[in-house]
């Protein structure tokens, strides 16, 4: 007995960490579980590692692009920024990656909080901690795509990380236009996020997926305009 109820106590912690892996084959099931737990530390322990393994290998890049540019300055200034540099690379990444999820979480949480509102419950109303914990969970396949484009930007030697939006496929396009912007947010990952938003937002509030439906094609929007307006304003500062 005491053996089973020791099983049975350690069994809400490792939900969590299980569900890293259902979700993405059965989010509605791995949903269930962890929104109801409020167990959101295992994703976003996940989201930080690989956020700061790519944020790492990002600055050591720039930092050997910039070490070359300051060998041709044996000067004391030049080694001061070359230290300040080093340091950065050690410090900055682990930063970001720690804070980075967090704040990306708690923001994301604060707009499901908004289109909870809009969707309304059949049930208990979702709580700050049930939709950080979905934030965190739903984020995960874009963590994985930013691990994977720069996984496949080492790989195959490539000067920026790989995408996965179709403007791969029309490569005459100019960055600075707004064809470029449109289809550089169409992305899979980002889209399988909102799908897994959706999900999670109707568990919460006791719905039907179908009747949330109409939060998600909001959240999509969103991200679209935010990721069009980003995309325009980095294009309009380096002409």
């Amino acid at each position: 007995m005491q053996e089973t109820s020791r099983t049975v106590e350690a069994l809400p912690r490792a939900v969590g960490w299980i569900d890293i892996l259902t979700v993405f084959v059965d989010p509605e099931r791995a949903f269930h579980r962890v929104l109801k737990q409020g167990t959101w530390f295992p994703a976003y322990l996940v989201s930080a590692l690989l956020a700061t393994g790519v944020a790492a290998w990002m600055m050591q890049n720039s930092m050997s692009v910039f070490e070359q540019g300051l060998a041709q300055a044996a000067t004391a200034q030049a080694e001061q920024m070359r230290a300040f540099m080093f340091t950065m690379t050690k410090v900055a990444p682990i930063i970001g990656g720690i804070l980075g999820p967090l704040i990306a979480g708690a923001l994301m949480a604060l707009v499901y909080g908004a289109l909870g509102l809009f969707i309304g419950s059949s049930g208990p109303s979702g709580s700050f901690r049930s939709y950080f914990t979905l934030a965190c969970f739903a984020r995960l396949p874009q963590v994985v795509a930013q691990a994977l484009g720069v996984g496949g930007m080492i790989l195959f030697h490539l000067q920026t990380p790989l995408i996965f939006s179709p403007v791969v496929l029309f490569p005459n396009l100019a960055p600075q236009s707004l064809a470029y912007s449109l289809l550089s947010t169409l992305d899979v990952f980002m889209i399988w996020s909102i799908i897994l938003a959706t999900v999670g937002l109707a568990v919460i509030h006791g719905r039907k997926v179908r009747e949330v439906v109409a939060a998600g094609v909001v959240l999509y929007l969103l991200s679209l305009s935010l990721s069009v307006s980003l995309s325009l304003i980095a294009a309009a500062f380096s002409v």
